[in-house]
């Protein structure tokens, strides 16, 4: 069973670009404006919390980056299709605008994690990721020179050698020579800027995951031996966790923002994503009213883009052997109502808070489902759900059970209290013998549940 969830990948990146499907591209364009105004070394500290699109972001604002820059080759359609996307942004600059080339580098620390050394590790992805285009070839050019000399300080190879063995375990080691290290990595950048763009910008990915000791590092190293005019660091981060490195680094007490204005010259906010036109593209299901209202728990939940994903993934997990085609029996209404409705609110609950989530189940917290429902609830999910239970569409007088407060308590008590009771709730017969079957289904585990033509017996 695939993951549940949109891959930063050239395609996804591309295409939510072109329909701006999570509401983006002006944030994007606002980052070339702010790279393309820098003129001397800058770091910007792009902030946000866990899973919610910082990777998805910086790559897409690499790929605008490169389309920008002759000197990068890249299909010549996707090269159009990104310029023809920021076209309208471009139309509104002044006149006296102009866009300079940029080249641009990500890399992600958290997967260098376990290497010795930051300095050598960031070259390293420099040379794997355009090897094909830098100016490597050249007998007598300044390029592999100075490449050699970081190289041979580093880790005692020429660079000849290091490209030999660009996918080896071995390639970094310990600085033995810190002055000429600092000299041949400006040179390296400095020639670098020259020959592919007026600047070099390297995006810094994952450090709130890596270790508190390689985060330091690497902050530190980039202070040191990064302070050229040619280069903008972007560094895509959750603060709130680099700052609980540092703390741990260094001991309670230890004023962590002060440490951090020294690497960060800007701290910028991540906005949110449209999670609506998110969902909308992770959405398969052929039951419109089914996904409206995992939709709806989502966005009451305010899941972000990578808890929406698990979100989806666990509840078709849990579902996966449902197949509700032809159980339109309405004896199996109340059984259907709980598995797209009670199910995902229980799923969802046990992510988002596991104290709510056991309240909940005890029977004691009826406030979720009186939330999902009360006055909040779309008529519109409520009219299909009556559709779909029903198959007809009349009746509108019969769906008001499902914005009324009074009724949710009702359906929630019947399900999760003690008293053992059977009702009908509008197109529903409801019973308490379904909550077990409830918590069989939401975790995940029951291999019995959906087969045959009654789940909840």
């Amino acid at each position: 069973m695939k993951k549940i969830e949109l891959e930063s990948n050239k395609d996804n990146l591309l295409e939510t670009m072109e329909v701006d499907q999570i509401g983006r591209n002006e944030c994007i364009w606002s980052m070339v404006e702010l790279c393309n105004s820098i003129e001397e070394c800058y770091s910007v500290a792009i902030d946000s919390i866990w899973g919610t699109g910082k990777t998805f972001f910086v790559k897409q604002l690499k790929m605008v980056l490169e389309a920008y820059n002759d000197h990068v080759e890249i299909d010549s359609n996707e090269r159009d299709r990104i310029k023809k996307v920021f076209e309208k942004y471009e139309k509104q600059e002044p006149k006296e605008f102009e866009l300079q080339p940029e080249f641009c580098v990500y890399y992600d620390a958290w997967m260098h994690d376990n290497d010795v050394d930051p300095v050598l590790s960031i070259v390293y992805e420099i040379i794997k990721e355009y090897g094909e285009i830098l100016p490597q070839k050249r007998e007598k050019g300044d390029f592999s020179k100075v490449l050699t000399s970081i190289s041979k300080i580093v880790s005692g190879r020429d660079y000849g050698e290091l490209l030999e063995t660009i996918e080896g375990k071995d390639v970094f080691q310990e600085i033995k020579n810190q002055r000429k290290l600092d000299d041949s990595i400006r040179d390296f950048f400095n020639i670098l800027g020259v020959e592919k763009g007026n600047r070099v910008i390297i995006i810094i990915d994952e450090l709130d995951r890596c270790s508190p000791n390689y985060s330091i590092l690497l902050l530190e190293r980039i202070k040191h031996y990064f302070n050229i005019e040619s280069i903008t660091f972007i560094f895509s981060v959750n603060l709130k966790e680099v700052r609980h490195s540092i703390i741990k680094h260094y001991g309670d007490g230890f004023d962590a923002d002060r440490y951090l204005d020294r690497f960060f010259d800007i701290k910028l906010s991540l906005p949110e994503v449209d999670i609506s036109n998110y969902i909308d593209c992770i959405q398969d299901s052929e039951e419109l009213w089914v996904e409206n209202m995992l939709k709806r728990i989502s966005i009451c939940y305010g899941f972000g883009m990578r808890e929406v994903g698990k979100f989806y993934s666990q509840f078709r997990i849990a579902t996966r052997n449902y197949n509700s085609k032809g159980y339109f029996n309405p004896a199996y209404n109340g059984e259907r109502f709980c598995m797209y409705v009670i199910v995902p609110l229980v799923i969802a609950l046990h992510m988002s808070s596991y104290n709510d989530y056991v309240k909940f189940i005890s029977g004691d917290y009826p406030e979720p489902l009186v939330e999902l429902f009360g006055e909040k609830m779309d008529r519109t999910i409520a009219y299909w759900i009556y559709v779909d239970l029903n198959q007809k569409q009349d009746g509108n007088d019969e769906i008001e059970f499902l914005s009324s407060p009074d009724k949710a308590r009702l359906i929630y008590k019947t399900i999760f209290g003690e008293e053992a009771k059977t009702i009908s709730v509008g197109c529903c017969e409801l019973s308490s013998t379904y909550k077990k079957r409830v918590m069989e289904v939401s975790n995940m585990l029951d291999r019995n549940r959906g087969r045959g033509n009654v789940w909840f017996t």
